[in-house]
């Protein structure tokens, strides 16, 4: 499967290697409550909330690093 942050949060989250990309990026998403609330949006999606919200090039970074997932 190719990871991008168009990908959902838990096809992300159930790959080990795409999980371990998600945690370097946003560490504490996986530990918050409402966590499981988020599986079915895109990552890009979820960067956009004020809660989670990453720079340009943050998030073309954390592209860049799902995509180079084999």
């Amino acid at each position: 499967m190719d990871f991008s942050v168009d990908s959902k949060v838990k096809e992300i989250y159930d790959n080990e290697r795409a999980r371990a990309v998600l945690e370097a990026y946003l560490p504490k998403l996986t530990r918050t409550p409402s966590f499981q609330m988020t599986f079915g949006m895109s990552l890009r999606t979820l960067c956009g909330f004020s809660q989670w919200k990453l720079t340009a090039q943050q998030l073309e970074a954390l592209d860049r690093d799902l995509k180079a997932i084999e």
